[in-house]
This record gives structure tokens, sequence and C-alpha cells, in this order.
């Protein structure tokens, strides 16, 4: 009998120990800002007020590319319109870095750069492009998703 209450003791004293707190992922290079994070819906109403500055936007990952997690759509939940988010590229042609390819769903943030939409990034991986063309596009420096799931 003492045993059993020693492993019921011992169990329950590990189910009452608070959970280790889940952290961010991060991609590629992001140091948290001092700044607000720019929703992705104020991005797709006014791309013109974030041209030529890197800056920070947040909204929820719809899409990732499966061949090699170097593109995503990014939007808001409400919103049907996209940005799509491209990994930035090294001098040599590679990725600086890429993504899982199952992070539809999750909350995050970007730090980058919002540029015009690039035909040969329309081309990149066709079989697994979204199937509307985003008007705007955005090269990521670095990405934090969030530990828990959006939708």
């Amino acid at each position: 009998m003492k045993v059993f209450s020693v492993v019921w003791l011992y169990f329950g004293v590990i189910a009452c120990q608070p959970s280790e707190t889940m952290q961010p992922d991060i991609y590629g290079v992001f140091e948290e800002p001092a700044t607000e994070f720019i929703p992705v819906d104020a991005v797709l109403t006014e791309p013109h007020l974030y041209q030529e500055r890197p800056f920070i936007v947040e909204g929820t990952i719809h899409e990732v590319c499966q061949m090699e997690g170097c593109w995503f759509m990014l939007r808001s939940v409400a919103n049907s319109e996209g940005l799509r988010v491209v990994v930035e590229s090294k001098e040599n042609g590679e990725y600086a870095f890429v993504v899982p390819k199952d992070l539809s769903g999750r909350h995050v943030v970007v730090h980058g750069l919002l540029g015009e939409l690039d035909e040969t990034i329309e081309m990149h991986h066709p079989v697994h492009a979204p199937e509307k063309a985003p008007l705007l596009t955005m090269t990521a420096i670095g990405v934090r998703v969030s530990p828990e799931p959006t939708i």
C-alpha cells in the first residue's frame, strides 16, 4: 500500500507542476522591435505607406510552399486577400531560411520589405502556387511563429 501511495503522490506532484511556457519559433533573423506590428489588412489597404523600408507585419498563414517552404500566404482571419511572403535569398541564390510546410493556421509576425509581384515568383513551383495571384509580395528577413494556432 505504501508503494501505491508514493507513486500516486509522485504523479500528483508532477501533474501540479506549472507547464513550461511554449516559445515562438524563429526563422531567419528576427529581433523583437520596439514598435507595434502592422496588421496585414493595413498593408493590403495602403501598401504605398510601407514601400521601400523594412517593417513588421502580422497575420495568419493560409498556404505554404509544399516543395521547400520558401513562400507562404499571409492573411487576416477575416480577409480572403493576401500578401505573398517569399523567403530572402542569399547572393548564391539559396534561401536564407525556409519555414515548415505545416504552418497553415498559425499566427506569424514577419520582418521584411514590401515589393511588387514578380513574374518569376509566380512561376516558382506553379503546381503548388495559390490559385488567386496576390497583388503584393514581401521578402521576409525573419519570421516569428506563434506556438498556438490561430484558426
